[in-house]
């Protein structure tokens, strides 16, 4: 079985930190200097969560919990 990279948006993030989407917005931005990548790259939730320095099913639970 292949790992399918989990794109991430700011919407996204602002349902699991509970954040404004403008502060998401910036976070992201941040990222996506971090690993080099332009405004047209998409970030893969394993290079967020490395760089919010948790783990990728701590920020797949904390999605899940918003849903409900």
């Amino acid at each position: 079985m292949t790992n399918i990279p989990i794109n991430i948006r700011p919407k996204d993030l602002m349902r699991i930190n509970g954040l404004s989407y403008s502060r998401c917005a910036v976070i992201i931005r941040n990222c996506r200097k971090e690993f080099s990548k332009g405004k047209h790259q998409v970030l893969c939730i394993e290079e967020l969560a490395e760089y919010l320095d948790i783990s990728v099913c701590k920020l797949l639970e904390n999605y899940r919990k918003s849903e409900v």
